[in-house]
């Protein structure tokens, strides 16, 4: 039922965008990082400046510290307005070496200012709500101690709540933007007592690679700037707090890219320092194409 959910979903999105379909972009970002991370994003959107719109995605991932490789689908629908947007998404891991994941949530935001008199000044409030079903075969054998695991008895199921708030300032005059974000995940299941692995991989907007652990707490924060009408550049900062004995740690990501026509390309560099252990670094290369 959740897989005929998600697939329903894109099939929705068709529709919906031959209804106002104003193009179409495709993206690809390969990344390469710290533990022998390697990492593949492919994209591909159909929209309209104003009207409804379609997105769908495959992210492919694997490190020394991950038990296999990692795929994900991802696709969601939704509606542009002159003073915002609402949209639905979904996601689903297949299962490796015992572990896999579905996703649904749903994503609103709108504009509170615009002040045209100052160059075009716009601030806009955002809301995620975001549900995760993990699924787990396998276990620790000894409790918040990752290492040695056995099969389980029976599947266990943890259900995450992601809920997020976010802010963005932008003043088109000069190119420039901010945004600042936060999101708590709740937990239908108590984690603790249960022997819980790592969940085996999980993305933050701002952090170029896939990580693993429950998270409990996230603070985000971008600045962004224009520096010529086809060059943009960007630095983010991510302070990210889990579940159990994962470490929390900070983030920091460098960004560049630039949009020639129809073509667009991305250079990303990011640092990831946990509270304990080694630091990991994460370079990214994208390619779009719009039509």
């Amino acid at each position: 039922m959740t897989k005929a959910f998600f697939f329903t979903l894109c099939g929705m999105g068709v529709l919906s965008a031959q209804q106002a379909m104003a193009g179409i972009s495709l993206s690809y970002t390969g990344t390469h990082g710290s533990q022998g991370y390697t990492g593949t994003n492919l994209g591909f959107s159909l929209d309209s400046t104003i009207g409804p719109y379609m997105e769908g995605g495959f992210n492919q991932s694997q490190s020394n510290t991950s038990p296999g490789t990692f795929k994900t689908y991802s696709g969601g629908l939704g509606i542009y307005r002159p003073g915002g947007s609402f949209g639905l998404s979904s996601s689903f891991t297949p299962k490796v070496e015992g572990y896999q994941a579905l996703s649904i949530g749903l994503d609103a935001r709108g504009r509170v200012l615009n002040w045209e008199d100052l160059g075009g000044f716009q601030a806009s409030l955002g809301f995620r709500i975001n549900r995760t079903t993990h699924q787990d075969d396998v276990q620790l054998v000894e409790e918040k101690k990752e290492g040695e695991t056995r099969i389980r008895g029976e599947t266990l199921s943890i259900h995450q709540n992601d809920i997020t708030g976010n802010l963005r300032l932008q003043w088109r005059k000069v190119g420039s933007s901010l945004s600042l974000g936060l999101t708590q995940s709740l937990y239908d299941e108590d984690l603790a007592g249960n022997f819980l692995r790592e969940c085996k991989v999980v993305k933050f907007e701002g952090i170029l690679g896939a990580l693993q652990g429950y998270s409990d707490r996230m603070v985000f924060a971008k600045i962004s700037q224009d520096i010529l009408p086809w060059l943009w550049t960007s630095a983010s900062y991510n302070r990210v707090q889990y579940n159990l004995a994962t470490a929390s740690a900070n983030s920091f990501n460098l960004e560049a890219g630039i949009n020639w026509q129809s073509l667009e390309a991305t250079l990303g560099y990011n640092t990831y320092v946990p509270s304990s252990g080694p630091s990991r670094k994460f370079i990214a290369i994208g390619a779009g194409l719009r039509f």
